[in-house]
């Protein structure tokens, strides 16, 4: 008689492993965070985050690249700037990227985090020996300094890219802007940080100013919200 139980628990056993099978398939996990994507494929491309509190990476001897996350784990921000950002560095002698080497960094993070098709050329502003530049891609701003005065194609001192993702509040312009005056994009504050908000998005946000809305935007930039009204 007793010899039945061994049998009778590897049946249980096995109803038990079907039944915990077929629920782990209905119940599918959660998509993992963009975050520990991007990560992963940025330490392949560069190697090991120099700090992984706030991740950032060598790109090259004198430049790294920083990912910045919103709270849900999006990448919304990437810079690529020379290691010795600082004021005292001599105008004279600039850290730079060769176009060609910009190029293929712009690349590779395209393939991790797709910017989409380029729409728009946005002009450049030419401040001291640096020209500031903007485009319009799909998915994303891009905005660069190139150096003048080093012949053509102009090598890269900074760069940034600020992806569009969904942000809730209520925007306000800085004072003195005219919302008459913005072509396909406008600047707005949201929770006083500045982003890019595209022309649709921005004409949404002022068709209901006082109430929090959720759009599309990019940024944090490194612009200034200034003294709001």
């Amino acid at each position: 008689m007793h010899c039945a139980y061994p049998r009778l628990l590897r049946v249980g056993l096995s109803v038990l492993a079907a039944g915990l099978a077929c629920c782990s398939v209905a119940s599918p996990q959660a998509p993992p965070s963009e975050r520990g994507t991007v990560l992963a494929a940025l330490t392949l491309s560069y190697g090991p985050p120099v700090d992984k509190r706030k991740p950032f990476f060598v790109i090259a001897p004198d430049y790294v690249l920083t990912p910045v996350f919103s709270s849900t784990g999006l990448l919304i921000r990437i810079s690529i700037e020379p290691k010795s950002n600082s004021p005292g560095r001599d105008p004279g002698h600039p850290v730079q990227l060769s176009k060609s080497e910009f190029e293929i960094v712009l690349a590779n993070l395209d393939s991790i985090k797709p910017m989409g098709n380029h729409e728009e050329d946005l002009g450049a502003i030419v401040h001291g020996w640096r020209a500031w530049e903007t485009k319009r891609y799909q998915n994303a701003y891009l905005r660069t300094a190139e150096l003048i005065g080093y012949g053509s194609p102009r090598p890269v001192e900074f760069a940034y890219i600020y992806y569009l993702h969904p942000v809730t509040g209520i925007a306000r312009l800085p004072r003195g802007s005219n919302p008459q005056d913005a072509g396909s994009f406008g600047l707005v504050c949201v929770g006083g940080e500045p982003y890019i908000a595209p022309k649709a998005e921005f004409m949404k946000l002022q068709s209901n100013p006082f109430e929090p809305q959720t759009v599309e935007l990019a940024g944090p930039t490194n612009d200034t919200c200034g003294q709001l009204p």
